[in-house]
């Protein structure tokens, strides 16, 4: 025998165990529904390991045997998760900085020169940049001969700011 409308509804609202003209659908939270996966401490300590040799999310995902989007909400969700992957990530930089300054501090190391200006400016701050304090008229003329030794006179005379030339 079919059931008619409003037994089917009657039987809806009994399987979700809210109260009638509550005003809410679908399932209570907690009722039904898959479990939420729960990373192991073995699983945690993996996901730690794996983030110290730059395992990228996916990686340690599928190493776990899980989704990306669980991994995303575990790390989310879970102190002791987060805290596993962030010592992992410093203790991969802290190896990668160790290594770079060895190499930069190995004399005839072939990279020696390169990782030394590398991390000087990553490290101290230090830049390319060429400042040019030019106080005089001379000084300019002097610098612009300098870098441009084609340079008519006349438009030498006007970039140095000699006869009335002026610099935009």
């Amino acid at each position: 025998m079919a059931k008619t409308a409003a037994e089917r509804k009657a039987a809806a609202q009994k399987r979700r165990k809210r109260p009638p003209g509550s005003g809410k659908r679908g399932p209570v939270k907690g009722d039904g529904g898959r479990p939420p996966i729960v990373l192991t401490t073995k699983q945690t300590s993996e996901l730690q390991r794996l983030a110290e040799v730059g395992a990228t999310r996916w990686e340690m995902a599928a190493r776990l045997g899980i989704d990306e989007n669980t991994l995303a909400a575990r790390i989310r969700d879970t102190s002791s998760v987060d805290r596993a992957l962030k010592a992992g990530e410093a203790a991969l930089k802290v190896s990668l900085r160790r290594k770079q300054v060895m190499i930069a501090l190995e004399d005839g190391h072939p990279s020696q020169s390169t990782m030394l200006v590398w991390l000087g400016k990553t490290t101290l701050g230090q830049s390319d940049r060429v400042s040019l304090k030019i106080e005089t008229p001379e000084d300019a003329a002097s610098r612009l001969k300098s870098l441009f030794p084609d340079l008519s006179e006349e438009d030498m005379a006007a970039l140095s700011g000699e006869e009335g030339g002026r610099v935009h």
